[in-house]
């Protein structure tokens, strides 16, 4: 495997743990909230849940078409970096949506302690659960974000999709007519 799959394969992979970590934890706090009454689910609570799934469908469709079936169009560099910038805006919204919620300075669980709150006292479990999601949140669009402009640089360079068996006028390619670099799966 060369560099470039080897590092596809792991963000896709933590961009699909991200995912199920953060539809966990807002899936939990909308449970929570339920079960003592209060049905009001937030503006982060259902974006969380719907991007957690969109990352659960994608990322792993990306891995398992880009193993089976080379030189795919959903595999490809055209396809692929449109999609994960669609899922880092709606990263960057779910972080700032629970970013804005949070008080001046963050949150604070610790303070929670002072009013008497332990560790499997429902408010002081939750506001740890917010801030997991607001933590993973960031982690999941910083971390697509530096995939994305990997990917794009090596576009630029002329290593992956639209480059691929192109040569300017007067240079050759040591590319062997048969080799195929046009997909981000590294065949």
């Amino acid at each position: 495997m060369s560099p470039i799959s080897i590092t596809r394969s792991v963000t896709f992979g933590l961009a699909t743990l991200f995912g199920l970590i953060i539809l966990a934890l807002n899936a939990d706090l909308l449970a929570v909230g339920n079960q003592y009454g209060d049905y009001t689910v937030f503006d982060f609570q259902g974006l969380g849940v719907a991007v957690g799934i969109m990352n659960l469908l994608v990322f792993p469709t990306f891995l398992v078409v880009g193993a089976i079936r080379k030189n795919a169009i959903v595999t490809s560099n055209i396809v692929e970096l449109p999609v994960i910038g669609i899922l880092i805006l709606l990263w960057i919204v779910e972080s700032a949506l629970i970013s804005r919620l949070a008080p001046p300075g963050g949150f604070q669980c610790d303070a929670l302690k002072g009013y008497g709150f332990q560790g499997d006292d429902v408010a002081f479990t939750s506001c740890q659960k917010l801030v997991a999601v607001q933590a993973f949140s960031f982690l999941a669009w910083i971390h697509l974000m530096l995939y994305t402009f990997l990917a794009i640089g090596l576009c630029l360079a002329g290593k992956a999709s639209w480059h691929a068996g192109e040569t300017s006028p007067g240079t050759s390619t040591s590319a062997k007519p048969t080799e195929n670099t046009t997909y981000a799966t590294g065949a």
